[in-house]
């Protein structure tokens, strides 16, 4: 949820956020996510505040989702409310902003069912039977007239001391549901709840006392009441104690962490195992560590977790604390693919494409690239635009195409800036605007793109879409060939064989034209053939002048031909070159 924020955030300060439709339909999976545990639930009330504002979505409309996910505002305060829930417990988001925080530690942990006690004073029963009610009215068909009556109910026998209705009262407060919000009051009842022993209740508290929430920030005692918790059984304690020791940065509190996660993770909890297969995963040096890591991805994934799904299926894919078996991993892939995890549909994707681990199948490769994609995985949408581009496993479609560049274009990926630029040069798919593509060509080329680096140089030495400078197109030229990037190594090799934007120097157009020509560049191998044939910066050597205009002539260059035929007829070095002339000179 914080990485959402934090890249819708980013999106807002573009002029670029997402249109109601959409914001609607992603407002809609978070509280389905949220429902299905899949993400944090801390705070759940202000994280999807801060959603409806980043999103502009309104009061209505978060309703309106709330009953497409099949809840009546009463149940989504009962789902809150409850210990078959997962709010009290929670640790805080991190601050959007400091990226820092954003690690799978930061997910929420599950409340537990705590054991009620039958001994008790001889109200015990009465206060029983106020809960029973009040929850008999959240489960009526008419629960949402009854919802204040509900909390008043649970009101009464949280000030008669029972525990299970003072939490329940604490998390309304805290969501604010049924009864106006009060972190204070909400602090006040975890408190009394938790000083009864309620594991829930402690955890709640300590929430509030790490965040500042409704009570003075106290970090220190709400590190101990996670202990306490923890140390008495709570899984859901062990997890938060372990977020909280994992942002130390004493490495003892590192590996105290981890065993905490361990500890929660032998109990069940998903999102424990999850974390300590990410922490253990990262010990490349470690074997057992990584064995242990796949374990853990292992039992959180057969209990449903898509990351640990997605997560296992790369541990197969990649031989990572595990044999290599890339039937399990699309196995794996598959099942995070079906339930919505983008970066396993790119990886379907991809293997549909390929035929690795599953039949080659472009048409299904590319229905996968599309679900991945219209959830803004750059990838997928690059991918799924070459593939529309190019007419493979669908009809060609050049305007959807350029539009799916656009979009990976803007989420970053340089690849894509690239080839959003080269639509926009040419005005292919999209209207033509050559000072847009030079812009687009300065993104990627500042994320190191060397093809990219080329392109931009080449509207810099022509002036398309930008003033005229061949200085300025001969150093990023020069640093393109360095990387590697065919075009800008002939480039630059003409350049020091005409002296233009640099000295003249033909022992360096020498060495250019030949690493170009070497990667199949017919125009280096031509100007090699002119190199040697009159020994410029080089000793002069017709036949190695010939072998390359013969290279360059096989890939059609008319003038290579025109050489070739020329050097045959006039420089014959055998009885066949007669009519090894006129055959090139026909083709040229």
């Amino acid at each position: 949820i914080a990485g959402v924020l934090w890249y819708l955030r980013w999106r807002k300060q573009q002029k670029n956020a997402e249109d109601l439709k959409s914001a609607t339909r992603q407002y809609e999976a978070t509280i389905h996510a949220f429902l299905r545990g899949e993400i944090p639930s801390v705070d759940v009330e202000s994280t999807l505040a801060e959603l409806r504002e980043v999103l502009c979505i309104d009061d209505e409309a978060h309703w309106a989702a709330v009953r497409q996910a099949g809840l009546s505002p009463e149940e989504w305060a009962s789902r809150l409310a409850h210990d078959d829930t997962e709010y009290a417990c929670e640790i805080m988001l991190p601050d959007v902003d400091d990226r820092s925080d954003l690690t799978p530690l930061d997910a929420a942990p599950q409340l537990e069912e705590e054991p009620r006690s039958s001994e008790g004073d001889d109200d015990c029963g009465e206060k029983d039977t106020l809960v029973a009610r009040a929850d008999k009215l959240l489960s009526s068909v008419d629960r949402e007239q009854h919802l204040p009556e509900a909390v008043e109910l649970y009101r009464i026998a949280a000030e008669r001391g029972q525990p299970d209705a003072q939490l329940r009262l604490a998390a309304f407060l805290s969501a604010g549901i049924g009864v106006k919000k009060d972190l204070s009051e909400a602090a006040v009842w975890y408190r009394a709840a938790a000083e009864q022993g309620s594991g829930v209740a402690q955890c709640g508290l300590a929430a509030l006392l790490y965040a500042g929430n409704g009570v003075q920030q106290d970090r220190k005692e709400a590190e101990r009441l996670y202990r306490q918790a923890a140390e008495n059984g709570s899984g859901q304690a062990a997890f938060n104690l372990a977020v909280l020791l994992r942002k130390s940065r004493d490495p003892a509190d590192g590996r105290r962490a981890l065993d905490w996660l361990r500890a929660a993770g032998r109990q069940g909890l998903a999102k424990a195992q999850l974390a300590a297969g990410e922490i253990l995963s990262q010990s490349r040096d470690s074997q057992s560590h990584l064995e242990e890591a796949v374990e853990w991805f292992r039992r959180a994934a057969e209990q449903g977790v898509v990351e640990a799904q997605y997560r296992l299926g790369l541990c197969h894919a990649t031989g990572m604390g595990v044999e290599k078996d890339q039937a399990a991993a699309v196995r794996w892939y598959r099942l995070a693919a079906d339930r919505g995890h983008a970066e396993a549909q790119h990886s379907m994707g991809c293997r549909s494409c390929s035929g690795d681990g599953l039949e080659k199948s472009d048409c299904e490769g590319v229905r996968w690239y599309r679900l991945a994609a219209k959830q803004g995985h750059a990838g997928a949408q690059y991918n799924l635009a070459v593939y529309l581009q190019d007419g493979i496993g669908l009809k060609a479609d050049p305007v959807a195409a350029a539009r799916w560049f656009e979009k990976s274009a803007a989420r970053g990926l340089p690849e894509a800036q690239l080839r959003w630029a080269q639509c926009l040069l040419d005005g292919t798919g999209a209207e033509q605007d050559h000072e847009a593509a030079v812009e687009w060509l300065r993104r990627a080329a500042d994320q190191g793109d060397a093809a990219a680096s080329s392109s931009l140089a080449d509207c810099l030495y022509y002036g398309t879409g930008t003033a005229k400078d061949v200085a300025s197109a001969m150093q990023l030229y020069g640093k393109a060939a360095s990387a590697g990037d065919r075009n800008a190594q002939f480039a630059i090799g003409a350049g020091y064989m005409q002296g233009k934007g640099v000295a003249q120097d033909y022992v360096e157009a020498a060495k250019w034209f030949s690493a170009a020509a070497a990667r199949g560049d017919a125009r280096a191998q031509m100007y090699l053939g002119i190199i040697y044939e009159n020994g410029f910066g080089v000793e002069q050597n017709l036949r190695e002048a010939r072998q390359w205009y013969k290279m360059a002539a096989a890939q059609g260059h008319a003038e290579a031909q025109y050489c070739v035929g020329m050097l045959c007829r006039d420089r014959p070095q055998g009885d066949d070159d007669a009519e090894e002339a006129r055959m090139w000179l026909e083709r040229a």
